[in-house]
């Protein structure tokens, strides 16, 4: 819900918290794959993670799926998910470039 106030001829929008981090920034879904010998596949969702999905053996399966809007935010929370400890990157500038930044929305 979107509600917009006209104060002397101003227009003030008053977005629900999570449409405003919308504005911000652009989340983007994360799929893992997981197979019988615990390979994983971590990949975008929808169109950009096509050419990863196919490249996922036979028989793996979805296990987990989380929203980001960076891969170094995404690659963060799988660290969590994994209990891998701290996720680093060597290039920091260029992975905590957000999707939107990027152009992906």
């Amino acid at each position: 819900m979107i509600i917009i106030n006209k104060l002397k001829g101003d227009f003030n929008f008053h977005l629900p918290f999570n449409k405003l981090l919308g504005v911000l920034s652009t989340n983007m879904k994360h799929e893992l794959w997981s197979n019988d010998d615990e390979l994983d596949t971590f990949c975008l969702a929808g169109v950009h993670g096509e050419g990863a999905r196919q490249l996922i053996e036979e028989g793996s399966r979805l296990i987990w799926t989380c929203e980001a809007n960076s891969h170094f935010e995404a690659m963060t929370k799988y660290y969590e998910y994994r209990s891998w400890g701290v996720y680093t990157s060597d290039y920091p500038e260029q992975d905590k470039q957000t999707y939107k930044e990027l152009g992906w929305e």
